[in-house]
């Protein structure tokens, strides 16, 4: 194996050992914190000391993975395999269907599929965020406010939304892989047609705008829809000022001031 990419791995596993270590002590921070405040409600749960004894692991392997990085780049490593083009599957259909000047019924039927698959992967994903935000914009959801009760809902909130969030996923993963072996169909019958009209004599017309593009923007456009939902529905239920207030805690507890 050659030195650069010996460096890059050793640069990379202290990339990945670093963010492990400081999960781990963020966790253990917490798990800490939330015994001491069970045994007594006014203990500090966060430090300076605290994190500074929990994260020096992780400064550490941050400290190493600083130091083979700066190594990596005075010494000119750098990976090649990052500047290769990747060609995704959609981007070789269309390069390869550009060369046809018309498209065969087989053609013509993988892409009005491709269609079907991306319309009705979206749509069953949006209908499995309906269950989702009418759970939760109901306020009689989280009308509890004891620590039993908070325990209690949170738990009913996150009952209630993995299934429906892992069925959206599942709808949509479904969908993306019968698209994928579908513009692979494409693919394959673009590339049979070209070698037939070449063999004719036939040159391909200029190709207009492809729908990939109108597929990525309405993809952007109904997961911008459903983040602004979310926003809304959590202004509606009051969850941002909890969060705001759990935020102001947290910051004045981390310096000192709470």
């Amino acid at each position: 194996m050659k030195k650069s990419k010996t460096l890059l791995w050793i640069q990379s596993a202290l990339c990945i050992l670093t963010a492990a270590l400081f999960a781990i002590a963020a966790i253990g921070i917490y798990r800490d914190g939330m015994a001491r405040r069970t045994e007594d409600p006014a203990a500090q749960i966060y430090s300076p000391e605290i994190v500074a004894e929990r994260a020096a692991p992780g400064l550490v392997m941050l400290a190493a993975s600083v130091a083979a990085t700066v190594a990596c780049v005075v010494m000119g490593v750098r990976d090649e395999s990052a500047e290769k083009q990747i060609r995704d599957t959609e981007s070789v259909r269309d390069l390869t269907a550009s060369r046809v000047a018309e498209p065969n019924e087989a053609m013509k039927r993988e892409r009005a599929l491709q269609q079907k698959l991306l319309c009705g992967g979206w749509s069953a994903a949006t209908l499995c965020m309906v269950p989702i935000v009418l759970y939760i914009t109901n306020p009689a959801h989280f009308a509890e406010s004891d620590a039993a009760g908070l325990e209690h809902m949170l738990a009913a909130l996150v009952g209630h939304i993995l299934p429906w969030t892992v069925l959206a996923f599942a709808c949509l993963t479904v969908s993306t892989l019968l698209r994928e072996r579908s513009m692979q169909r494409e693919t394959t019958a673009a590339s049979a047609r070209a070698k037939e009209e070449k063999a004719a004599g036939l040159a391909p017309a200029p190709k207009a705008k492809t729908a990939a593009g109108k597929g990525k923007n309405a993809a952007r456009a109904a997961i911008l829809a459903v983040a602004v939902i979310f926003i809304i529905a959590g202004i509606h239920n009051g969850g941002m000022k909890d969060v705001l207030i759990k935020a102001i805690n947290i910051c004045t507890e981390c310096v000192g001031l709470g």
